[in-house]
Order: structure tokens, then sequence, then C-alpha cells
């Protein structure tokens, strides 16, 4: 099964970080946990990114895609469609099969734990984490947050892992801005996850359906990231909501630089080559957007 959970990492997209140890920090706009070890520099970064994000001055008309996708038509929906997705930030140096441990063997009494790990090739995806959590039952696993145990109850209980290149500030803001807005999607299980796949992963099998986690494709042979899981095979993946943010921003924004502006039209015009049912979906044919999350399903 290990190899099966690093295919579907690369399936996600993901951001991290080195840092020495600091007391857990709260992102005040966002409401999400920093962890200790998640140093100063990317602690000033992710402040700045959210804040700019809750600045940005942009109107969107009712009905667009982007009031379906975020539930409104300014940054303040863009921060709330967040605050419901994304919960912890965590650095890149921390294993993560570390972090991950077995609160309670359902064999075992229930007054009895175990300080087991669970070996895992998964990274930064609250989603993954959750799936390997069901694949694990009837032991109980959970996710280690600086001195407490986090329950992975659901897709959304949203970990990211800070990339070194956030921590590097080699993005641009916008482009920092826009990749929690990506990242933040994959917390979604549209439709939910079917028993049947969970078994499917015990055996190593990926998941054919993409909508729980919203899992990349490998862009095909023609295409500038072709062999790469760069790619969204399905309509408003991560790909679709990041560029829906940045092409508003681009056409609405009143109080970015012109600069920034290029920058957030560039990034949506990246985004959506890597929709390989762009056509469909910018149609209709392929339904409105689904912003839903499920749980396991028969």
């Amino acid at each position: 099964m290990k190899n099966s959970w690093l295919a579907i990492l690369f399936c996600i997209t993901a951001f991290c970080a080195f840092g020495c140890k600091l007391p857990e920090m709260t992102l005040e706009k966002l409401n999400a946990k920093v962890d200790p070890g998640v140093g100063k520099s990317e602690r000033a970064l992710l402040v700045e990114d959210v804040s700019r994000i809750s600045s940005i001055e942009i109107q969107s008309a009712p009905g667009t895609a982007f009031d379906l996708i975020f539930g409104g038509t300014n940054t303040n929906h863009v921060l709330t469609y967040l605050d419901e997705r994304i919960n912890y930030f965590i650095p890149e140096d921390g294993e993560i099969d570390s972090r991950l441990v077995i609160v309670r063997d359902s064999l075992f009494p229930d007054n009895e734990s175990s300080s087991k790990k669970v070996m895992t090739m998964a990274t930064n995806v609250g989603t993954v984490l959750w799936m390997i959590k069901e694949a694990s039952s009837p032991t109980e696993v959970a996710f280690r947050f600086g001195s407490r145990l986090i329950q992975l109850d659901s897709s959304r209980v949203g970990i990211i892992r800070l990339g070194e290149g956030y921590k590097e500030d080699f993005a641009p803001s916008i482009s920092r801005q826009s990749t929690l807005v990506h990242e933040a999607r994959h917390s979604d299980c549209t439709g939910g996850l079917p028993r049947s796949t969970i078994e499917d992963l015990i055996n190593g099998k990926l998941p054919e359906d993409p909508a729980c986690g919203h899992l990349h494709a490998i862009c095909p042979a023609d295409h500038s990231f072709a062999g790469y899981a760069a790619c969204d095979k399905e309509a408003w993946g991560a790909y679709a909501v990041e560029a829906i943010f940045t092409a508003v921003i681009a056409k609405t924004c009143t109080n970015c630089s012109e600069t920034e502006k290029q920058i957030a039209l560039i990034s949506a015009a990246d985004s959506l080559s890597r929709v390989l049912v762009l056509e469909d979906m910018l149609s209709g044919r392929l339904g409105p957007p689904n912003m839903t999350s499920d749980g396991v399903r028969d």
C-alpha cells in the first residue's frame, strides 16, 4: 500500500518550510493553527498573505463561477472558503509518519492505547491522511500537532505542509495566495469516498474518480507538463478554482498594482491550461461547481 499513498501524493500539490521551534500560532483572519516547527519567515509570509487576501478589493458578479465557488462576490468570502478547508500548517522538516500515531487499536479494550507509529508516505494533505485513517480501520489513527493529537475525522481536517518555495519567498505574493486557494480545494471530498475505493486503497489501487480530494491527473503527451501529475481531468478541481480566483483579481482588483494584476492574469491562464476538460467546463456541459464535501459512503 506504500506505493499507492506515494502516487496519491503526486496527485496533490502541497508546499513546505524549514524552521526552528516557536510557540504554536493562530492566524487571526483565517483561524488556522501554525505548528511550532514552522519558522519565523514562513509565519511572516502566512500572516502577510492572509492579510493581503482580506484587503484585496474585488467585486465579482452574483451567479458567476466565483460566486458559486466561494459563496459570495468578494475576498471576505474567499477567507470563509479557506477557513472551512485549512486548519493547520506544518513544516517540511518533520517526517509525516512520525506524526501519525495509533490512538487506539479497537481490538484492545477501549481504555488501552498504543504509541506505535503508522508508516505512510503521506506528506501534507489532510484528505490523504483521512483516507489512510479510513483504510486503517478498525484501528483509529490521529495526527500529532505540537503537543496534541488531531483527529482525522474528515477530509476537511485541512493539514497543509508548507513548502520550501513558500519559505524562500520564491513566488510572488499573488501566487502564494492562489496556492492557498488551490490547496484548500483538495480538502473537499466531493461526492464522498466509496467503501469500495477504501478496499482498492488497501490493495494498492489508486482511486479512479478524482473528486474525493480533487486529485490531479497526468498531463497528456502534447501538454507542456507531459508526464507530470499537474493537470485536472475533472471540472472545477483545484486548478479551475485557483484560475477563477486569480482571473477575478486580474479583471476587477482596484487596489492591486499593474504588476500584481499581470501576475494574476498569467497565473489564471496557466491554471486553465491544466484543465483537460476546459471547453466542456466553461460551456456548462459539466454542470456548476460543486463545493460540497462528504464522508465515507456505500
